[in-house]
C-alpha cells in the first residue's frame, strides 16, 4: 500500500495516516485527522460528497508546521 501512497496526488484519511507515519514519522490516526479538521487545526482537504481527499502538498506543509523549526541545543527550545 505504502508505494501506492507515495504516487497518488490526493488521499484518503486512512492514506494521509499512512503517509504521515511512514513518509514523516509522525503517529496520526484517521480520527485524530477528522478531530483536527472539525477543530480547524488539521490539513487542508477537498470534500466530495461524503469523501474527504487530502492534497499530498497540503500534508508536507502541515507535517512541517507540525515539527516545527530544527533546533541546534536546548537553549534554543521555546
Amino acid at each position: 500500500m505504502s508505494d501506492v501512497v507515495f504516487k497518488k496526488k490526493r488521499l484518503t484519511r486512512k492514506e494521509a495516516s499512512i503517509y504521515f507515519r511512514e513518509r514523516w514519522d509522525i503517529q496520526l490516526k484517521p480520527s485524530t485527522l477528522a478531530k483536527k479538521h472539525s477543530e480547524g487545526t488539521g490539513p487542508k482537504l477537498h470534500k466530495a460528497g461524503k469523501s474527504v481527499l487530502y492534497p499530498v502538498d497540503e500534508l508536507d506543509a502541515f507535517a512541517t508546521q507540525y515539527l516545527g523549526e530544527l533546533i541546534e541545543n536546548s537553549s534554543q527550545e521555546k
